[in-house]
C-alpha cells in the first residue's frame, strides 16, 4: 500500500522511479482507447526488463500453491471425516484400501472409573420420606409382632432403660420395592436397614402418658419365628403422625405389587402350593323371609350393616390351582 500511494505521488511529474536497488519502475498512464483491460483509470506499474512479467508469474505461483494447500487441508479434513464415519459402521466393498482408525490405550496410563453398585436397601433420597429430629432409643425381641400391648411395653421399657439414645434419620420408602432405613446422623452409618414388607405392625405412644412423643415399628428381617420392635422418640409431637402416615402408604404400595406377585404366579400341578379365593360377605334379614347382602364400601373397606337385624356371615374358598383337594368335613 505504501508503495503504490508513493507512486501515485510521483506520476505527474516523473515517468520513472529509481529505488535503493537501482531497479527503474515506470509508470504507464492508461490510454483511452485501450480496451484490454477493465481498470479504474489508476496508472499501471511496469517494471524494466520484463521485471513486470516476472513479478507476475511469481504471483501466479504463489495463488497456485496457496490453493494447493488449502485444497490439501480439505481433502485432509474429508478423509478424516470419512474415515470416522466409517468406524462406526461397516466398511464399503470400495473402501478396503483406506488405512484403518484404531485407538491405542495405555493400560498403564488409563484409568476405567468401576460402575459403583448400589444395593436394593441403597435408594436414592428421592424414593424414600426422610424424617430427622429423631431419637433412636434402642430394639428389643418381643414375641407377638402385632400386638399394641406389647409395642406399648415395650416403648415405655426403651424410654426408660435407655443409657445412649441418639440422634438418627428415618427413611420410608416411596417406591413398594424399597427398605427402610435407619441413619446415624453423627457418623452417617446405617444401624438398620430391611425391606418395607418386612415391617408387620407400627404404634405410637398413648396422649398423655410419657410415650406420647414415642413411636415404634416392629420387624421380621432375622427370620420368620424373630421379630424385633424399634423404638423412637420425636421431638416434635406432631411428626409421630406423619411417619405413621408415611409408613401406612408405604404398606399399601408394598401389598398392592405383592398381590401383583401372587396374580402372576401360576404353580405347576405336581408341586406343594396350593391357591385359594377366599371372599367374605354379609348378610342381614330384609324382613321377607330372605337374607340380602348388605351395601359395603369399596374404597374404605368396610360394611354398611344395621342394627337389632339378623345377619349372616358367608365364607366362600374356591381352589384356583394345583389339584383339588378333597374336602372330607
Amino acid at each position: 500500500m505504501e508503495v503504490r500511494a508513493s507512486l501515485q505521488k510521483v506520476s505527474g511529474s516523473s515517468d520513472s522511479v529509481a529505488t535503493e536497488n537501482s531497479e527503474e519502475f515506470v509508470l504507464v498512464p492508461q490510454h483511452a482507447d485501450d480496451t484490454s483491460t477493465k481498470d479504474d483509470g489508476k496508472p499501471r506499474l511496469k517494471i524494466a526488463s520484463n521485471g513486470d512479467e516476472q513479478l507476475e508469474k511469481a504471483m501466479a505461483e504463489i495463488l497456485r500453491d496457496s490453493e494447493k494447500g488449502q485444497s490439501s487441508l480439505l481433502v485432509d479434513c474429508q478423509g478424516s471425516s470419512e474415515i470416522s464415519d466409517y468406524s462406526f459402521g461397516d466398511v464399503p466393498a470400495g473402501q478396503t484400501n483406506k488405512p484403518s482408525l484404531q485407538l491405542v490405550l495405555d493400560p498403564s496410563n488409563t484409568e476405567i472409573s468401576k460402575p459403583r453398585l448400589s444395593s436394593p436397601s441403597e435408594l436414592p433420597e428421592e424414593d424414600s420420606v426422610l424424617f430427622n429430629k429423631l431419637t433412636y432409643l434402642g430394639f428389643m425381641k418381643v414375641s407377638s409382632p402385632r400386638s399394641e400391648v406389647e409395642a406399648l411395653r415395650a416403648m415405655a421399657t426403651m424410654r426408660a432403660s435407655s443409657q445412649y439414645p441418639f440422634a438418627v434419620t428415618l427413611y420410608v420408602p416411596n417406591v413398594p420395592e424399597g427398605s427402610v432405613r435407619i441413619i446415624d446422623q453423627s457418623s452417617n452409618g446405617e444401624i438398620a436397614s430391611f425391606p418395607i414388607y418386612k415391617v408387620l405392625f407400627c404404634a405410637r405412644g398413648h396422649d398423655g402418658t410419657t410415650e406420647s412423643n414415642c413411636f415404634a415399628f416392629t420387624e421380621s428381617s432375622h427370620g420368620s419365628e424373630d421379630f424385633q420392635i424399634h423404638v423412637f422418640s420425636c421431638e416434635i409431637k406432631e411428626a409421630v403422625s406423619r411417619i405413621l402416615y408415611s409408613f401406612c402408604t408405604a404398606f399399601k404400595r408394598s401389598s398392592r405389587q405383592v398381590s401383583d406377585v401372587k396374580d402372576s404366579i401360576i404353580p405347576t400341578p405336581d408341586s406343594d402350593v396350593f391357591t385359594f379365593s377366599v371372599s367374605l360377605e354379609v348378610k342381614e334379614d330384609d324382613g321377607k323371609g330372605n337374607f340380602s347382602p348388605v351395601p359395603k364400601d369399596r374404597d374404605k373397606f368396610y360394611f354398611k350393616i344395621k342394627q337389632g337385624v339378623e345377619k349372616k356371615v358367608v365364607i366362600t374358598v374356591q381352589q384356583l390351582s394345583n389339584k383339588e383337594l378333597a374336602i372330607e368335613r
